[in-house]
């Protein structure tokens, strides 16, 4: 028994170096691109001109998206760097520059799938699991 708990243990310990790789439990960052900037010498981070993002953390399992959280507008740089910036700051730039602020509707960023279906695709699997499970264990009792 120690030594299950012991390899139990030490397999959740190493679960965050993996985080960011695809692996049957992730949990992390995700930006997305909502609207488009002017490209200006003032909108340059890094190189890269900022765009207007979407930031969110994502609970994944089995490449399924179960859970979202704190949503945020951000400044968008590239797939993996945003800048911390609010929308209101943002709103106030689009204005400034004229650009379209469509994007300020209220609504969230994610898709239907990050939002309903994976969570529904994630009961569904768990519930054929079980059904199986059930199935399986009706069947070796009748033996």
């Amino acid at each position: 028994m120690k030594k299950y708990l012991l390899a139990l243990g030490l397999s959740l310990a190493v679960l965050p170096a993996y985080a960011a790789k695809p692996a049957f439990f992730g949990y992390g960052d995700h930006i997305k691109r909502v609207a488009d900037l002017p490209d200006i010498e003032e909108l340059k981070v890094q190189g890269r001109y900022v765009d207007i993002g979407y930031c969110y953390k994502q609970l994944s399992i089995m490449f399924i998206p179960v859970w979202n959280w704190e949503e945020r507008y951000c400044g968008y740089v590239d797939e993996n760097t945003y800048s911390d910036v609010g929308k209101e700051d943002l709103l106030e730039i689009s204005k400034a520059l004229n650009a379209d602020t469509s994007w300020d509707d209220g609504k969230s960023k994610l898709s239907m799938w990050e939002r309903v279906w994976g969570k529904l695709a994630f009961a569904g699997v768990l519930l054929l699991f079980m059904l199986f499970n059930l199935l399986k264990s009706n069947k070796s009792e009748g033996e």
